[in-house]
């Protein structure tokens, strides 16, 4: 997909990326609709020409998740090789999803996708990932809204929405600290230039703020990015 900025919605569980996303889906689709009387025709051939691909290049998607799956496992998922099956679908189902689902405007596609599931508890290179991501979101250029949360308040988050964490608790905590790490990491490796010399910028928010403060700047930062 040549051109195309693919941004990818980041945090750990309980950060806030589904309601950011939704917020942004919904908010885009109404000016979208009002601008363009064919918008829901267009995007309903767009649904089908996203499955048709998806089909069409499972065996290379399958790979590349292959190749990367050891960044999305930890101990708890070695116990058995049930659970690296089931870890691994879980992977796959967030990436096709996420190609459903996507959010597409001027040459910007914004996606809830498979990074947030990332822990990295092996500290492999987040070069080897970020190549992969690109190879797999068929672009060059791959920037994330970050939303920076503390680690208890997700919990509690995820404990108020109906997670039940009563036996998962210490785990998790142990898995998004790493997460939280590489992500950051992941960050720092992410600063795109087009042929004009304009620099793509990831943007870092803190989930503390202010909901509506937050998303003044999501929407600044999207307009910045549209070529």
């Amino acid at each position: 997909m040549k051109g195309i900025v693919v941004i990818e919605i980041l945090g750990i569980s309980g950060s806030g990326k589904t309601y950011y996303y939704n917020l942004i889906k919904d908010q885009l689709e109404k000016q979208l609709i009002k601008k363009n009387k064919f918008f829901t025709t267009n995007k309903s051939i767009n649904l089908l020409s996203t499955i048709i691909i998806e089909i069409i290049t499972l065996p290379k998607n399958i790979f590349l998740l292959l190749s990367i799956f050891d960044y999305f496992i930890d101990i708890e998922h070695k116990k058995n090789l049930k659970s690296l099956f089931k870890r691994f679908f879980k992977i796959y189902r967030v990436y096709f999803n996420s190609r459903i689902h996507k959010i597409f405007i001027n040459k910007l596609m914004i996606i809830e996708s498979i990074t947030h599931l990332s822990i990295n508890s092996n500290k492999k290179d987040p070069k080897i990932f970020l190549e992969t991501l690109r190879k797999l979101y068929r672009t060059d250029k791959v920037v994330f809204l970050y939303l920076d949360s503390d680690i208890d308040l997700s919990l509690e988050r995820m404990k108020l929405r109906g997670d039940n964490l009563e036996k998962l608790y210490y785990s998790r905590l142990r898995r998004y600290k790493m997460s939280s790490v590489f992500h950051k990491n992941l960050l720092s490796e992410t600063n795109n230039t087009t042929k004009n010399g304009r620099v793509i910028s990831n943007l870092y928010m803190n989930s503390k703020l202010n909901q509506k403060k937050i998303y003044k700047e999501i929407k600044n930062w999207l307009k910045s990015l549209s070529p």
